[in-house]
């Protein structure tokens, strides 16, 4: 899988939400790690827009992700925030 957005590159898919894929994400220039999520244009009620905005009113918080970009391509709103560690899935059935 080769998906760059400006200046991240997906490594692997993390998981689908309910309006958003989210994937792991790479920092080309420091090779940090990044979540990236992302939500098709073509959705009914957009919602990561809000998201970012809820969660950069929050930056801050303990257990909050930053939002590091959002910005749109030709299909996708995309939002790229901080990798926290294991999605609740994962943590599930740990």
């Amino acid at each position: 899988m080769e998906i760059k957005i400006g200046n991240y590159e997906v490594i692997s898919k993390l998981g689908r939400g309910a309006f958003g894929e989210v994937y792991k994400a790479k920092h080309i220039d420091n090779n940090k790690e990044f979540a990236i999520k992302m939500e098709t244009k073509e959705s009914k009620q957009p919602q990561l827009f809000h998201e970012a905005k809820i969660l950069k009113s929050l930056n801050g918080s303990k257990g909050i992700p930053e939002v590091k970009h959002y910005t749109t391509t030709d299909e996708y709103y995309v939002m790229v925030f901080e990798l926290l560690g294991p999605s609740l899935e994962e943590l599930f059935k740990y």
